[in-house]
């Protein structure tokens, strides 16, 4: 227990970190709360394997409820969470603002329907054009400063 308070003060102070990876696997509804609770303050970017999580849609909730708010990027695998269904995802799905975050969210062998799971596949792909159709305006407003500035 020492060496899990330890950890958790530890991450929390650390206000330098952005982004964080974890793997998660199989982890408890209490564990999962516990670690959302120690997220480092400024934490922008989160990826979580959450495979084989023993997670409720209650628990789910209370997850998505503990998401920072400033998140730009969230990739949650929750692949075999054989107990998630859509009302657990949906809390997720209000929590983020999909226009500012990437979202990435694995839902294989839950119990989340199709229409959900396509409906995240979708928002993917959607947030993916806009990416590419922002590249391509920035690219073409650089060359032309560069053109008038070389006139």
């Amino acid at each position: 227990a020492s060496v899990q308070k330890a950890a958790s003060r530890a991450l929390r102070s650390d206000v330098w970190r952005k982004g964080l990876g974890m793997n998660l696997d199989g982890i408890c509804s209490l564990g999962l709360l516990s670690f959302m609770d120690s997220l480092p303050p400024n934490i922008r970017k989160l990826s979580l394997n959450l495979r084989a999580a023993k997670l409720s849609d209650d628990d789910v909730k209370q997850f998505a409820d503990k998401l920072p708010k400033k998140l730009e990027a969230v990739s949650l695998d929750m692949s075999n969470c054989s107990e998630v269904t859509d009302e657990g995802i949906s809390a997720i799905t209000r929590r983020l603002d999909f226009d500012a975050t990437v979202v990435q969210v694995r839902m294989v062998n839950t119990k989340v329907s199709e229409a959900t799971q396509s409906w995240y596949n979708v928002q993917k792909k959607v947030r993916e054009r806009r990416e590419r159709a922002a590249t391509k305006i920035q690219a073409a407003f650089r060359a032309a400063v560069v053109r008038r500035h070389f006139r």
